[in-house]
Protein backbone atom coordinates (compact mmCIF):
# COMPACT_ATOMS: atom_id res chain seq x y z
CA UNK A 1 0.00 0.00 0.00
CA UNK A 2 1.25 3.37 -0.95
CA UNK A 3 1.48 6.02 2.21
CA UNK A 4 1.05 9.66 2.14
CA UNK A 5 4.39 11.06 3.01
CA UNK A 6 3.74 14.13 5.87
CA UNK A 7 3.66 16.94 4.51
CA UNK A 8 5.80 19.57 6.81
CA UNK A 9 5.55 22.76 5.46
CA UNK A 10 3.34 24.30 2.54
CA UNK A 11 4.93 25.64 -0.53
CA UNK A 12 4.05 29.25 1.17
CA UNK A 13 5.66 28.39 4.42
CA UNK A 14 8.85 26.91 1.96
CA UNK A 15 9.26 30.43 0.53
CA UNK A 16 8.66 32.70 3.75
CA UNK A 17 11.24 30.59 5.17
CA UNK A 18 13.74 31.74 3.04
CA UNK A 19 12.48 35.00 1.43
CA UNK A 20 14.91 38.08 1.47
CA UNK A 21 13.37 41.10 2.86
CA UNK A 22 14.07 44.05 0.92
CA UNK A 23 12.87 47.22 3.00
CA UNK A 24 15.42 49.21 3.32
CA UNK A 25 16.84 48.94 7.09
CA UNK A 26 16.64 45.42 6.43
CA UNK A 27 19.05 45.62 3.03
CA UNK A 28 21.42 47.90 5.18
CA UNK A 29 21.69 45.46 8.13
CA UNK A 30 22.47 42.21 6.63
CA UNK A 31 23.70 43.31 3.09
CA UNK A 32 26.05 46.24 4.26
CA UNK A 33 30.19 45.26 3.96
CA UNK A 34 32.63 46.88 5.84
CA UNK A 35 35.88 48.04 4.33
CA UNK A 36 38.14 45.09 5.23
CA UNK A 37 35.62 43.22 3.77
CA UNK A 38 35.50 45.43 0.71
CA UNK A 39 39.46 45.33 0.11
CA UNK A 40 39.21 41.60 0.52
CA UNK A 41 36.71 40.96 -1.95
CA UNK A 42 38.46 43.22 -4.34
CA UNK A 43 41.57 40.93 -5.06
CA UNK A 44 38.68 39.64 -7.23
CA UNK A 45 39.22 40.54 -11.24
CA UNK A 46 35.96 39.25 -12.45
CA UNK A 47 32.81 41.56 -11.27
CA UNK A 48 30.24 38.77 -11.46
CA UNK A 49 33.27 37.08 -9.15
CA UNK A 50 33.08 40.00 -6.66
CA UNK A 51 28.84 39.83 -6.70
CA UNK A 52 28.87 36.20 -6.57
CA UNK A 53 31.89 35.83 -3.85
CA UNK A 54 30.54 38.77 -1.51
CA UNK A 55 26.67 37.68 -1.58
CA UNK A 56 27.83 33.87 -0.34
CA UNK A 57 29.73 35.90 2.29
CA UNK A 58 26.82 38.08 3.44
CA UNK A 59 24.54 34.95 2.90
CA UNK A 60 26.21 32.77 5.20
CA UNK A 61 27.68 35.56 7.34
CA UNK A 62 24.08 36.60 8.02
CA UNK A 63 21.87 33.63 7.01
CA UNK A 64 23.93 31.01 7.25
CA UNK A 65 23.05 29.54 4.07
CA UNK A 66 24.27 29.07 0.57
CA UNK A 67 23.28 31.26 -2.47
CA UNK A 68 21.20 30.50 -4.42
CA UNK A 69 19.81 32.46 -7.95
CA UNK A 70 17.08 33.86 -5.97
CA UNK A 71 18.60 37.15 -5.34
CA UNK A 72 16.24 40.22 -5.19
CA UNK A 73 17.96 43.14 -7.30
CA UNK A 74 17.17 45.43 -4.78
CA UNK A 75 20.24 43.71 -2.84
CA UNK A 76 22.17 43.03 -5.76
CA UNK A 77 21.88 46.97 -6.64
CA UNK A 78 23.16 47.77 -2.56
CA UNK A 79 26.26 44.97 -3.27
CA UNK A 80 27.05 46.11 -6.28
CA UNK A 81 27.12 49.72 -5.69
CA UNK A 82 29.62 49.09 -2.22
CA UNK A 83 32.04 47.14 -5.17
CA UNK A 84 31.50 49.51 -7.70
CA UNK A 85 30.16 46.56 -9.87
CA UNK A 86 27.10 46.79 -12.36
CA UNK A 87 27.24 43.09 -13.72
CA UNK A 88 24.57 41.22 -11.53
CA UNK A 89 24.69 38.01 -13.72
CA UNK A 90 24.87 35.58 -11.18
CA UNK A 91 24.20 32.78 -13.17
CA UNK A 92 27.90 32.41 -14.19
CA UNK A 93 29.30 32.47 -9.89
CA UNK A 94 27.05 29.76 -9.88
CA UNK A 95 27.38 27.76 -12.82
CA UNK A 96 31.20 27.85 -12.16
CA UNK A 97 31.18 24.66 -9.77
CA UNK A 98 34.61 24.69 -9.33
CA UNK A 99 35.18 28.29 -8.62
CA UNK A 100 31.74 28.59 -6.25
CA UNK A 101 33.35 25.67 -4.25
CA UNK A 102 36.36 26.33 -3.76
CA UNK A 103 35.10 29.65 -2.59
CA UNK A 104 32.97 28.91 -0.41
CA UNK A 105 34.65 26.33 1.23
CA UNK A 106 37.39 29.41 1.86
CA UNK A 107 34.77 31.80 3.25
CA UNK A 108 32.81 29.15 5.51
CA UNK A 109 36.67 28.83 6.90
CA UNK A 110 37.04 32.30 7.21
CA UNK A 111 33.55 32.47 9.10
CA UNK A 112 34.24 29.57 11.47
CA UNK A 113 31.24 27.36 9.86
CA UNK A 114 31.00 24.00 9.15
CA UNK A 115 29.14 21.63 6.91
CA UNK A 116 25.67 20.12 7.91
CA UNK A 117 26.23 16.78 9.80
CA UNK A 118 23.27 14.70 10.80
CA UNK A 119 24.23 13.28 14.22
CA UNK A 120 22.62 13.03 17.92
CA UNK A 121 22.73 16.90 18.23
CA UNK A 122 20.59 17.75 15.43
CA UNK A 123 18.18 15.50 16.19
CA UNK A 124 18.41 16.31 19.76
CA UNK A 125 17.77 19.86 18.70
CA UNK A 126 15.31 19.50 16.58
CA UNK A 127 13.09 17.82 18.79
CA UNK A 128 13.37 20.34 21.93
CA UNK A 129 12.32 22.48 19.30
CA UNK A 130 9.59 20.69 18.38
CA UNK A 131 8.70 20.33 22.51
CA UNK A 132 8.32 23.95 22.24
CA UNK A 133 6.84 25.14 18.73
CA UNK A 134 3.82 26.24 17.78
CA UNK A 135 4.17 25.15 14.20
CA UNK A 136 5.97 23.75 11.51
CA UNK A 137 7.14 27.36 10.20
CA UNK A 138 8.01 28.61 13.54
CA UNK A 139 10.15 24.90 13.94
CA UNK A 140 11.80 25.57 11.08
CA UNK A 141 13.32 29.22 11.92
CA UNK A 142 13.98 27.94 15.33
CA UNK A 143 15.99 25.30 13.74
CA UNK A 144 17.47 27.60 11.43
CA UNK A 145 18.32 29.81 14.45
CA UNK A 146 20.34 26.88 15.85
CA UNK A 147 22.17 26.32 13.00
CA UNK A 148 23.42 29.23 13.08
CA UNK A 149 24.04 30.02 16.77
CA UNK A 150 26.08 26.94 16.27
CA UNK A 151 27.89 28.23 12.79
CA UNK A 152 26.62 25.25 10.67
CA UNK A 153 25.35 25.56 7.14
CA UNK A 154 21.94 25.00 6.69
CA UNK A 155 21.06 22.28 4.66
CA UNK A 156 18.49 22.24 1.39
CA UNK A 157 14.79 22.60 2.40
CA UNK A 158 14.12 18.21 2.15
CA UNK A 159 16.81 17.58 4.77
CA UNK A 160 15.38 20.47 6.83
CA UNK A 161 11.48 18.92 6.57
CA UNK A 162 12.21 15.65 7.29
CA UNK A 163 14.34 16.33 10.31
CA UNK A 164 11.91 18.55 11.81
CA UNK A 165 8.55 15.98 10.68
CA UNK A 166 10.41 13.01 12.81
CA UNK A 167 11.49 15.88 15.55
CA UNK A 168 7.72 17.06 15.63
CA UNK A 169 6.22 13.30 15.51
CA UNK A 170 8.63 11.82 18.47
CA UNK A 171 7.81 15.01 20.64
CA UNK A 172 4.47 14.91 20.20
CA UNK A 173 4.10 11.03 21.12
CA UNK A 174 6.08 12.33 24.41
CA UNK A 175 3.77 14.98 25.19
CA UNK A 176 1.06 12.29 24.95
CA UNK A 177 2.68 9.96 27.51
CA UNK A 178 3.69 12.93 29.74
CA UNK A 179 -0.15 13.88 29.98
CA UNK A 180 -1.37 10.48 30.49
CA UNK A 181 1.00 9.77 33.26
CA UNK A 182 -1.23 12.14 35.23
CA UNK A 183 -4.22 9.44 35.19
CA UNK A 184 -4.74 6.69 36.72
CA UNK A 185 -8.21 4.98 34.74
CA UNK A 186 -8.02 6.68 31.23
CA UNK A 187 -11.02 5.01 30.31
CA UNK A 188 -13.15 7.47 32.34
CA UNK A 189 -12.23 9.50 29.40
CA UNK A 190 -14.16 7.20 27.27
CA UNK A 191 -17.33 9.06 28.90
CA UNK A 192 -16.40 12.18 26.70
CA UNK A 193 -17.35 10.16 23.25
CA UNK A 194 -20.69 8.77 24.53
CA UNK A 195 -24.10 9.62 23.43
CA UNK A 196 -26.27 10.46 26.62
CA UNK A 197 -29.96 10.60 26.85
CA UNK A 198 -29.47 13.38 24.51
CA UNK A 199 -28.67 13.23 20.95
CA UNK A 200 -25.11 14.81 21.04
CA UNK A 201 -22.10 13.11 22.87
CA UNK A 202 -20.73 15.01 25.92
CA UNK A 203 -17.77 16.32 24.48
CA UNK A 204 -20.09 17.94 21.80
CA UNK A 205 -22.15 19.14 24.63
CA UNK A 206 -19.26 20.47 26.42
CA UNK A 207 -17.39 21.50 23.42
CA UNK A 208 -21.02 23.47 22.21
CA UNK A 209 -21.78 25.13 25.35
CA UNK A 210 -23.51 28.95 24.80
CA UNK A 211 -25.50 30.75 27.84
CA UNK A 212 -27.38 33.46 28.33
CA UNK A 213 -26.03 36.52 30.65
CA UNK A 214 -28.78 35.31 33.88
CA UNK A 215 -27.50 33.95 37.23
CA UNK A 216 -28.97 30.70 35.35
CA UNK A 217 -26.14 30.96 33.09
CA UNK A 218 -23.61 31.20 35.33
CA UNK A 219 -25.28 28.30 37.03
CA UNK A 220 -24.90 25.96 33.92
CA UNK A 221 -21.30 26.98 33.44
CA UNK A 222 -20.32 26.01 37.23
CA UNK A 223 -22.34 22.37 36.94
CA UNK A 224 -19.03 22.07 33.27
CA UNK A 225 -16.76 22.91 35.71
CA UNK A 226 -18.23 20.48 38.57
CA UNK A 227 -18.82 17.58 36.28
CA UNK A 228 -15.54 17.96 34.71
CA UNK A 229 -13.48 17.81 38.31
CA UNK A 230 -15.88 14.53 38.98
CA UNK A 231 -14.67 13.50 35.82
CA UNK A 232 -11.23 13.58 37.65
CA UNK A 233 -8.80 13.95 34.86
CA UNK A 234 -7.73 17.31 34.97
CA UNK A 235 -4.26 17.42 33.68
CA UNK A 236 -1.72 19.71 34.08
CA UNK A 237 -0.06 21.50 31.12
CA UNK A 238 2.56 23.42 32.56
CA UNK A 239 5.19 21.33 31.26
CA UNK A 240 4.52 22.76 28.17
CA UNK A 241 5.43 25.71 26.59
CA UNK A 242 2.58 28.45 25.55
CA UNK A 243 3.09 28.07 22.13
CA UNK A 244 2.64 24.40 22.47
CA UNK A 245 0.02 24.89 24.53
CA UNK A 246 -1.81 27.32 21.92
CA UNK A 247 -0.80 24.65 19.34
CA UNK A 248 -2.95 22.00 20.98
CA UNK A 249 -5.62 24.33 21.60
CA UNK A 250 -5.82 25.23 18.00
CA UNK A 251 -5.86 21.65 17.36
CA UNK A 252 -8.49 20.65 19.82
CA UNK A 253 -10.61 23.04 18.79
CA UNK A 254 -11.03 22.16 15.62
CA UNK A 255 -11.26 18.53 16.45
CA UNK A 256 -14.79 17.03 16.62
CA UNK A 257 -15.94 13.62 18.29
CA UNK A 258 -15.27 12.00 15.24
CA UNK A 259 -11.52 12.89 13.95
CA UNK A 260 -10.54 11.95 17.79
CA UNK A 261 -12.22 8.29 17.54
CA UNK A 262 -9.85 7.97 14.26
CA UNK A 263 -7.08 8.59 16.07
CA UNK A 264 -4.89 5.07 14.77
CA UNK A 265 -2.65 6.29 18.38
CA UNK A 266 -4.49 5.42 21.68
CA UNK A 267 -2.54 7.46 23.76
CA UNK A 268 -3.17 10.63 21.05
CA UNK A 269 -6.84 9.73 21.44
CA UNK A 270 -7.01 9.99 25.16
CA UNK A 271 -4.08 13.06 25.41
CA UNK A 272 -6.72 14.84 23.67
CA UNK A 273 -9.28 14.03 25.34
CA UNK A 274 -7.83 15.15 28.61
CA UNK A 275 -6.43 18.16 27.33
CA UNK A 276 -9.83 18.69 25.99
CA UNK A 277 -11.19 18.81 29.41
CA UNK A 278 -8.33 20.75 30.33
CA UNK A 279 -9.11 23.58 27.98
CA UNK A 280 -13.10 23.49 28.58
CA UNK A 281 -12.76 24.17 32.28
CA UNK A 282 -10.34 26.86 31.83
CA UNK A 283 -13.07 28.71 29.31
CA UNK A 284 -15.93 27.51 31.88
CA UNK A 285 -14.13 29.65 33.81
CA UNK A 286 -13.46 32.57 31.94
CA UNK A 287 -17.11 32.76 30.92
CA UNK A 288 -18.30 32.49 34.64
CA UNK A 289 -16.30 35.32 35.16
CA UNK A 290 -17.13 37.09 32.25
CA UNK A 291 -21.02 36.34 32.95
CA UNK A 292 -20.87 37.12 36.74
CA UNK A 293 -19.09 40.19 35.71
CA UNK A 294 -21.52 41.43 32.89
CA UNK A 295 -24.70 40.28 34.62
CA UNK A 296 -23.94 42.62 37.56
CA UNK A 297 -23.39 45.06 35.48
CA UNK A 298 -26.67 44.80 34.28
CA UNK A 299 -28.53 44.31 37.07
CA UNK A 300 -26.94 47.20 39.17
CA UNK A 301 -27.55 49.52 35.87
CA UNK A 302 -31.25 48.26 35.58
CA UNK A 303 -31.82 48.53 39.08
CA UNK A 304 -30.22 52.53 39.49
CA UNK A 305 -32.79 53.44 36.48
CA UNK A 306 -35.58 51.99 38.25
CA UNK A 307 -34.12 53.92 41.33
CA UNK A 308 -33.70 57.23 39.60
CA UNK A 309 -37.10 57.08 38.30
CA UNK A 310 -38.99 55.67 41.63
CA UNK A 311 -36.99 58.71 43.53
CA UNK A 312 -37.99 61.27 41.01
CA UNK A 313 -41.72 60.31 41.71
CA UNK A 314 -41.63 60.48 45.13
CA UNK A 315 -39.89 63.91 44.76
CA UNK A 316 -42.92 64.87 42.65
CA UNK A 317 -44.96 63.30 45.42
CA UNK A 318 -43.58 64.99 47.85
CA UNK A 319 -44.11 68.38 46.15
CA UNK A 320 -47.83 67.81 45.38
CA UNK A 321 -48.14 66.87 48.96
CA UNK A 322 -45.97 69.85 50.24
CA UNK A 323 -48.32 72.43 48.13
CA UNK A 324 -51.50 70.60 50.09
CA UNK A 325 -50.13 70.76 53.74
CA UNK A 326 -49.49 74.73 52.85
CA UNK A 327 -52.90 75.08 51.76
CA UNK A 328 -54.54 72.98 55.03
CA UNK A 329 -52.31 75.11 56.63
CA UNK A 330 -53.89 78.63 55.70
CA UNK A 331 -57.48 76.83 55.71
CA UNK A 332 -56.66 75.74 59.56
CA UNK A 333 -55.40 79.20 60.57
CA UNK A 334 -58.30 80.80 59.50
CA UNK A 335 -61.02 78.52 61.96
CA UNK A 336 -61.93 80.04 64.88
CA UNK A 337 -64.49 77.29 66.39
CA UNK A 338 -62.74 74.19 67.90
CA UNK A 339 -66.08 72.46 66.63
CA UNK A 340 -65.30 73.58 63.19
CA UNK A 341 -61.37 71.99 63.08
CA UNK A 342 -62.55 69.05 64.52
CA UNK A 343 -64.98 68.77 61.68
CA UNK A 344 -61.79 69.29 59.03
CA UNK A 345 -59.76 66.88 61.10
CA UNK A 346 -61.64 63.98 59.11
CA UNK A 347 -61.06 65.79 55.85
CA UNK A 348 -56.94 65.18 56.60
CA UNK A 349 -56.79 61.76 57.44
CA UNK A 350 -56.31 60.46 53.76
CA UNK A 351 -53.55 63.03 53.50
CA UNK A 352 -52.19 61.41 56.21
CA UNK A 353 -52.40 58.15 54.87
CA UNK A 354 -51.20 58.76 51.73
CA UNK A 355 -47.98 60.64 53.60
CA UNK A 356 -47.18 57.23 55.50
CA UNK A 357 -47.35 55.13 52.75
CA UNK A 358 -45.36 57.32 50.92
CA UNK A 359 -41.35 55.53 50.74
CA UNK A 360 -38.33 56.75 51.45
CA UNK A 361 -35.74 57.84 49.13
CA UNK A 362 -34.20 54.60 47.69
CA UNK A 363 -30.49 53.62 46.36
CA UNK A 364 -29.50 51.60 43.96
CA UNK A 365 -28.88 48.78 45.95
CA UNK A 366 -33.08 48.36 47.44
CA UNK A 367 -34.15 47.93 43.78
CA UNK A 368 -31.69 45.44 43.25
CA UNK A 369 -31.98 43.14 46.04
CA UNK A 370 -36.40 43.24 46.18
CA UNK A 371 -35.64 42.70 42.01
CA UNK A 372 -36.63 38.90 40.46
CA UNK A 373 -32.54 38.95 39.77
CA UNK A 374 -30.39 36.53 41.80
CA UNK A 375 -26.95 35.75 42.79
CA UNK A 376 -27.38 32.95 44.62
CA UNK A 377 -24.62 31.04 43.32
CA UNK A 378 -22.10 32.66 45.04
CA UNK A 379 -21.17 29.31 47.55
CA UNK A 380 -21.02 27.05 43.73
CA UNK A 381 -18.75 29.88 42.35
CA UNK A 382 -16.42 30.13 45.60
CA UNK A 383 -16.12 26.07 45.69
CA UNK A 384 -15.51 25.67 41.63
CA UNK A 385 -13.20 28.39 40.97
CA UNK A 386 -9.77 29.24 43.58
CA UNK A 387 -8.72 32.82 43.19
CA UNK A 388 -5.69 34.00 44.92
CA UNK A 389 -3.72 37.42 45.10
CA UNK A 390 -0.38 38.64 45.91
CA UNK A 391 -2.18 42.11 47.91
CA UNK A 392 -5.09 40.95 49.24
CA UNK A 393 -4.58 37.52 51.40
CA UNK A 394 -7.15 38.64 53.80
CA UNK A 395 -10.05 39.08 50.65
CA UNK A 396 -9.05 35.07 49.17
CA UNK A 397 -9.38 33.82 53.13
CA UNK A 398 -12.75 34.72 53.12
CA UNK A 399 -13.45 33.49 49.70
CA UNK A 400 -12.05 30.38 50.69
CA UNK A 401 -13.70 30.40 54.49
CA UNK A 402 -17.11 31.68 52.68
CA UNK A 403 -19.00 28.13 51.47
CA UNK A 404 -18.44 27.39 55.26
CA UNK A 405 -21.74 29.36 56.32
CA UNK A 406 -23.81 28.31 54.14
CA UNK A 407 -26.97 27.62 56.50
CA UNK A 408 -26.24 31.03 57.89
CA UNK A 409 -28.63 33.61 57.04
CA UNK A 410 -26.78 36.99 59.07
CA UNK A 411 -23.28 36.62 58.67
CA UNK A 412 -20.81 39.10 61.15
CA UNK A 413 -17.84 39.02 59.40
CA UNK A 414 -15.18 41.80 58.42
CA UNK A 415 -16.76 43.85 56.18
CA UNK A 416 -13.47 45.80 55.03
CA UNK A 417 -12.87 43.31 51.90
CA UNK A 418 -15.79 45.46 50.33
CA UNK A 419 -16.01 49.58 49.15
CA UNK A 420 -17.23 51.84 50.99
CA UNK A 421 -20.55 51.88 49.34
CA UNK A 422 -21.05 48.17 49.85
CA UNK A 423 -19.61 48.32 53.62
CA UNK A 424 -22.47 51.02 54.05
CA UNK A 425 -25.08 48.46 51.80
CA UNK A 426 -24.08 45.67 54.55
CA UNK A 427 -24.81 47.56 57.31
CA UNK A 428 -28.00 48.85 56.26
CA UNK A 429 -29.64 45.32 55.60
CA UNK A 430 -28.04 44.50 59.29
CA UNK A 431 -25.14 41.79 57.98
CA UNK A 432 -27.95 39.69 56.07
CA UNK A 433 -25.81 36.99 53.84
CA UNK A 434 -28.21 37.51 50.77
CA UNK A 435 -26.18 41.50 50.77
CA UNK A 436 -23.33 40.04 51.59
CA UNK A 437 -23.02 37.53 48.91
CA UNK A 438 -24.07 40.38 46.24
CA UNK A 439 -21.12 42.40 47.86
CA UNK A 440 -18.74 39.51 47.59
CA UNK A 441 -19.09 38.84 43.60
CA UNK A 442 -19.05 42.66 43.30
CA UNK A 443 -15.63 42.89 45.16
CA UNK A 444 -14.58 40.10 42.81
CA UNK A 445 -15.47 41.75 40.21
CA UNK A 446 -13.62 44.81 40.85
CA UNK A 447 -10.55 43.05 42.10
CA UNK A 448 -10.33 41.04 39.04
CA UNK A 449 -10.50 44.30 36.96
CA UNK A 450 -7.56 45.64 39.21
CA UNK A 451 -5.77 42.73 39.44
CA UNK A 452 -5.61 42.13 42.49
CA UNK A 453 -7.65 38.91 42.36
CA UNK A 454 -6.28 36.23 39.72
CA UNK A 455 -7.02 32.59 38.87
CA UNK A 456 -4.84 30.38 37.85
CA UNK A 457 -7.04 28.12 36.33
CA UNK A 458 -8.05 30.55 33.84
CA UNK A 459 -6.65 31.65 30.83
CA UNK A 460 -7.93 35.17 30.79
CA UNK A 461 -7.59 35.98 34.42
CA UNK A 462 -4.52 34.66 35.19
CA UNK A 463 -1.78 36.57 37.36
CA UNK A 464 -0.23 39.39 35.65
CA UNK A 465 3.24 37.61 36.57
CA UNK A 466 2.05 34.64 34.74
CA UNK A 467 2.07 36.66 30.90
CA UNK A 468 5.76 37.77 31.64
CA UNK A 469 9.00 35.85 30.25
CA UNK A 470 10.09 34.03 32.53
CA UNK A 471 13.93 35.62 33.23
CA UNK A 472 16.63 33.27 32.02
CA UNK A 473 18.97 31.54 34.74
CA UNK A 474 22.52 31.54 34.44
CA UNK A 475 23.90 28.30 35.62
CA UNK A 476 27.11 29.61 36.58
CA UNK A 477 29.59 32.64 36.25
CA UNK A 478 31.51 30.46 33.51
CA UNK A 479 28.39 30.61 31.19
CA UNK A 480 27.80 34.37 31.27
CA UNK A 481 31.78 34.80 30.67
CA UNK A 482 31.10 31.90 28.04
CA UNK A 483 27.74 34.61 26.65
CA UNK A 484 29.86 37.96 26.57
CA UNK A 485 32.52 36.31 24.81
CA UNK A 486 30.85 35.24 22.30
CA UNK A 487 29.10 38.45 21.26
CA UNK A 488 32.82 40.05 22.00
CA UNK A 489 33.80 37.48 19.21
CA UNK A 490 31.13 38.90 16.60
CA UNK A 491 32.87 41.99 16.45
CA UNK A 492 36.03 40.70 15.69
CA UNK A 493 37.85 40.48 12.40
CA UNK A 494 38.02 36.80 11.32
CA UNK A 495 42.23 35.85 11.87
CA UNK A 496 42.18 34.65 7.97
CA UNK A 497 41.29 37.78 6.81
CA UNK A 498 43.97 40.09 8.92
CA UNK A 499 46.71 37.86 7.80
CA UNK A 500 45.30 38.78 3.92
CA UNK A 501 44.75 42.72 4.97
CA UNK A 502 48.55 42.94 6.34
Amino acid sequence: MKTTKFRFLTDKEKRELFILKTAKREIVDNFTLTSEEISHIGRLKKPYLKIGYALQYLLLKNFGRQLNNDIPLEILSYVGEQLKVQEFNLSNYLSNDITRKRYFAEISDTLGFSRFKKDSWIEKTAENIALRASNGLESAFLFLDELKKTRIVTPGISTIEDILSKAWIKAEKKIYEEVLLQFKDRRRLDTLLENSSDPESVFSQLKNTSVNISSTGAKELLSKIKFIDEIDCNCDLSFLSESKISYFLTEIQKSDKFRIQRFADENKKYAYLAMFLYFRRRYFVDMVIEVTSSYAHKVLKRSRKKTQKQNALNFQNYRNNSNRLKDILKEIIEINEFDEFKKYKDSLLPLKEELDSQEDEMEDIDFLLKSHHSFNYTNELLECINFDTNTKPELVKLLNSFPTYKNRKRLEININFSSTQWQRYIKKYDYSKKIIEVALLYTIRDNIRSGDLFVRESAKYNSFDHYLIEPVEIGSDDEAVKFLNEIKNSFILPKNWISILR
